[in-house]
């Protein structure tokens, strides 16, 4: 049996073998060897680890181990070591040097190094108007407005980054993009020259309703339309639609006639776009319509009925074919603008009062009361009076001064009033309004010229009927002298 002993500084063997030309020999027997067969005669030891005690003709050989390190202890050793290898793959990630710049400082010395700033918040300085509150710890700090700011324009940027200014003129008001704003105390005093209630003026019954768009304008006004699994976006000029759907509810509205829409539309992702109109109640009796769309702007303009009921729902994208209906509407952008629905009815404006326009007036239709029920004393008009006025008054070309462009043709109202009557006061009046300007009732002209064409008529009958007398009386003078020659032939 062979026992391997390591790390022992001494011992007894009773066999003490040692690696010997690749084999384990007994100590003893190369000692012999050594000694060429003889024997042994001395030991001595070469190696301050190997010592021989001598007794007698005996040896005692001790081994002192001391300077040996056991597997273990260099195992313990070896395990807080790493290869060179890896050493040095794991150095190549480091860093050799660290150099800082303002604001930053490093202190330290040997293995311990702290950076830090030489900025902190509570160094911050702010001007008039700021409050500052400063956490160094945290490195924030948190600016706010105090009221007590001084600065010559506000600027505020819109939705498209565009900066426009807001300032203060020497008086105290506000000036917009360099147009002048009005305060309150301006409106006060406009307000005070106004009218709280215009009084006699009303308005039929049956009004019209106006749903209208004008994205073009300035400002421009947009629909703001009801979304309904769809979405409106407002954009330059124009509205984009993401259908299906968007709606508008509009109520109470007409009950009978016809709904009057117009609107330029044209293609976003999709190319069509289905309108459709409902009582809110039933999609029996619904207006549906269908438009083709391109790439350009195309109005649409068309009519729908009203409702009994008075209500009408107006959906833009909906699919009408999931309420049995004929279209279906794609999925996806359509653009739409200028878009205006009118209801039906007949309006009326009803005014008690004087009305004063500096404008022209544009209608159908104008009438005036005349019902014998409203008049007395009704008697023919003076003669003498129509008579002067036509041959007094000359009609007149001229060219105004009041801001109408162009000849005109027409007459003079002070010499229409030097002519007439003083009780044909309805004929030149005083101007409604501020202006002290004489008006002239052109249309009343009518009632003088028209006595003088019954006066003419009459005397072109009373010429007619003469020269008819005398056309019979001649005819029949020729008559009787006919008869007498055939008289006198025949006796």
């Amino acid at each position: 049996m062979t026992s391997i002993t390591t790390g022992l500084t001494e011992g007894d063997f009773h066999r003490l073998g040692v690696l010997s030309n690749g084999s384990m020999t007994d100590i003893l027997t190369l000692i012999g060897a050594g000694g060429g067969g003889a024997g042994v005669t001395d030991v001595t030891s070469q190696s301050s680890e190997l010592t021989v005690a001598t007794s007698g003709t005996t040896r005692q050989l001790s081994l002192t181990l001391n300077a040996y390190a056991t597997t273990t202890s260099v195992s313990t050793l070896l395990a807080n070591c790493v290869l060179a290898s890896a050493y040095n793959a794991a150095m190549a990630t480091k860093i050799d040097s660290v150099t800082i710049t303002a604001p930053l400082a490093i202190s330290g010395t040997g293995s311990s190094r702290a950076l830090a700033t030489l900025w902190k918040p509570s160094t911050l300085a702010v001007s008039t108007g700021l409050f500052a509150l400063a956490n160094d710890a945290l490195g924030t700090v948190s600016l706010s407005l105090t009221g007590a700011e001084s600065r010559t324009a506000l600027k505020l940027a819109d939705t498209n980054a565009v900066v426009r200014d807001l300032t203060s003129t020497i008086t105290g008001g506000l000036v917009w993009n360099t147009s002048q704003l009005v305060d309150l105390n301006y409106l006060v005093a406009q307000m005070a020259l106004k009218n709280d209630v215009i009084s006699g003026l009303t308005y039929g019954s049956n009004a019209i309703y106006h749903l209208q768009s004008n994205e073009g304008g300035t400002p421009p006004l947009y629909i703001a339309w009801t979304p309904s699994g769809g979405s409106y976006t407002n954009q330059t000029g124009y509205q984009e639609l993401a259908v299906p759907m968007v709606y508008m509810s509009l109520g109470p509205a007409a009950t009978s006639g016809n709904y009057t829409y117009t609107f330029d539309a044209k293609a976003g992702t999709v190319s069509s776009l289905v309108m459709d109109a409902m009582d809110t109640v039933t999609w029996a009796t619904m207006f549906e319509i269908e438009f083709n769309l391109t790439s350009s702007w195309v109005t649409h303009t068309g009519t729908f009925p009203a409702f009994a009921n008075g209500a009408l729902d107006l959906h833009l994208g909906f699919s009408t074919s999931l309420v049995g209906g004929l279209y279906t509407q794609p999925s996806g952008t359509v653009h739409i603008r200028n878009f205006s629905l009118t209801s039906p009815g007949n309006p009326s404006v009803r005014i008690a009062s004087d009305l004063a326009v500096s404008g022209n007036i544009s209608c159908v239709n104008l009438t005036q009361t005349s019902d014998r029920r409203i008049k007395t004393e009704v008697t023919d008009i003076d003669e003498q009076a129509r008579v002067s006025l036509i041959r007094g008054v000359t009609p007149k070309n001229y060219r105004r001064t009041d801001g109408v462009e162009g000849v005109r043709i027409g007459f003079i109202s002070q010499e229409i009033r030097d002519e007439m009557p003083e009780d044909w006061a309805n004929l030149v009046q005083w101007q409604a309004g501020e202006q002290s300007l004489l008006v002239l009732q052109y249309s009343r002209l009518v009632v003088p010229l028209w006595a003088s064409v019954r006066n003419l008529l009459a005397r072109v009958e009373a010429l007619e009927g003469k020269n008819l007398k005398a056309s019979v009386s001649a005819g029949k003078k020729k008559t009787d002298s006919n008869t007498n020659d055939a008289t006198k032939a025949t006796a």
